[in-house]
């Protein structure tokens, strides 16, 4: 359902600071109220600086920006844009300010000046509707990635916009939370709300109105999603350990032991025959061991340039001068950062840019084994291949990879065998083929079996000769056998 127009770009480029080229150039667009529409494109292409310009948290160098009739550059228009536009971040610690999980949801009414019975009932309502209901209490700070995603979410609705733009707000969802959020936009939509998300999730864009497609800044395709192709590309099955489970299953507690950033109350972590514990060296040798890369690579990216952030590990393991640059070098290069990028600011980069360069910041090192928080989160297409030859390559060489994701079609694909965690305790642990049946006879919560698997599943118990497998050329081969018996 869409009406009169609520957005509207004119002309609107904007370059930032110090940058050679604008993040996004003569772009003109208009979003009609209530409509839902998706924002595509590779990692730097210009969708979050897109996404800044709704609620005017960024102004356009050229061009205007009106939103509800109003140029953004005027003071009126910017409140205006502010109060009719709410973001949800990337990276949910960027919008959360409160320590405690209802105060941050009743921030934004509060600052509306709403009454506070009214106040009370959306805090309710959001916190409801996001799966966080019985949350409201909780300190932020013992949320895990998800629920602070799903926090972001209701502080957002809770001040109910007519839009809400969501920059790959469900990136660190498992898939049931990604399931329960998309019912939730659904709803939103359903009740005339205007959606902009951007997004490089095809079950997203599929329930859009439109699509656009941004590429170096600029719009370079606009359709419905049925007008959208977008090519699938089968991944090949590589040996490594998967660690899946819900939100708060305990993921990325269990990563931060396994290189001594926490360390067990109980029990014991050994790497290599080291035990992970404080004195006698014991850490700085099992750091050397075991690399980690971050859920959000923010958090680990703060020097002034890209070289100098993947330099800054080696040289403090004391790797010789003159080997330090060959092999900074050679991590951006795996990771297919170019030398363009090697002066630049890293807190400047894109997402998934970001991403790679915290990975080859950890590869410089030059590690036994590597441990990824959910490594493919907000990376497109291109970049999640990418990604995933480099750990092929890396796996090729002899090293041990350790994948934490939410992504089980992904953990199926790529896995030598699968962890799967349930409320902090070890569910299942097995080959991938195992891990599939397991879960066909039981549920584990917040862990969706791919369509794929069902119906394989299905079609055994209808008497075929099938594997349980994800993959839709194994299982199609399997029937036409099926049928020649």
């Amino acid at each position: 359902m869409t009406g009169n127009c609520l957005v509207r770009f004119s002309g609107v480029s904007y370059t930032y600071p110090g940058a050679a080229a604008p993040a996004i150039a003569d772009i003109d667009l208009e979003i009609a109220s209530g409509e839902w529409m998706a924002v595509l494109g590779c990692n730097g292409s210009g969708k979050s600086t897109l996404a800044k310009h709704l609620n005017a948290l960024l102004v356009p160098a050229q061009g205007d920006c009106f939103v509800d009739e109003l140029n953004t550059r005027s003071e009126d228009g910017k409140r205006s844009a502010r109060r009719a536009v709410s973001m949800v971040f990337q990276n949910p610690e960027n919008q959360i300010i409160a320590a405690v999980v209802e105060e941050d949801v009743a921030f934004g009414p509060e600052n509306l000046g709403l009454p506070p019975e009214e106040i009370r009932e959306r805090v309710r309502w959001a916190l409801d509707v996001s799966g966080l209901g019985e949350m409201a209490r909780k300190p932020v700070y013992a949320l895990s990635g998800g629920q602070k995603q799903r926090l972001a979410v209701a502080g957002a609705i809770a001040q109910k916009p007519p839009c809400l733009v969501l920059d790959e707000a469900t990136t660190m969802l498992d898939p049931r939370g990604r399931q329960d959020l998309m019912e939730v936009l659904s709803t939103l939509h359903s009740d005339g709300m205007t959606l902009v998300s951007i997004t490089h999730r095809l079950e997203e864009i599929l329930r859009c109105d439109r699509c656009i497609v941004l590429s170096k800044g600029r719009i370079s395709w606009s359709g419905t999603p049925r007008e959208l192709f977008l090519l699938g590309e089968e991944l090949d099955r590589w040996g490594l350990v998967a660690v899946v489970g819900h939100t708060g299953s305990g993921k990325s507690t269990l990563a931060q032991h396994l290189n001594g950033l926490l360390l067990p109350t109980e029990g014991s972590v050994t790497v290599d025959g080291i035990e992970v514990r404080r004195g006698e060296g014991s850490l700085r040798k099992v750091r050397q061991k075991v690399g980690l890369v971050f859920q959000y690579p923010e958090q680990q990216l703060f020097e002034e340039t890209v070289f100098k952030e993947v330099s800054f590990g080696p040289r403090n393991w004391g790797v010789p001068t003159d080997t330090l640059n060959e092999r900074v070098e050679e991590a951006l290069g795996l990771v297919g950062i170019g030398s363009d990028l090697f002066e630049a600011s890293p807190l400047r980069l894109s997402g998934g840019e970001k991403r790679r360069v915290a990975i080859a910041s950890v590869l410089s090192s030059g590690p036994d084994y590597l441990v990824l928080d959910e490594p493919t989160a907000g990376l497109d297409s291109p970049g999640r291949r990418q990604l995933l030859d480099l750990l092929s390559n890396l796996k090729a060489l002899g090293r041990g990879i350790i994948h934490i994701t939410h992504d089980m079609e992904l953990a199926l694909g790529l896995a030598d065998v699968i962890l799967v965690l349930d409320e902090g305790r070890s569910a299942l642990w097995g080959r991938p083929d195992i891990i599939l049946g397991e879960l066909l006879e039981r549920d584990v919560r917040g862990l969706v079996i791919p369509d794929m698997v069902r119906f394989a599943g299905r079609l055994r118990e209808l008497g075929y000769e099938v594997p349980l497998t994800w993959e839709p050329s194994v299982l199609a081969e399997a029937i036409d056998r099926s049928h020649e018996r």
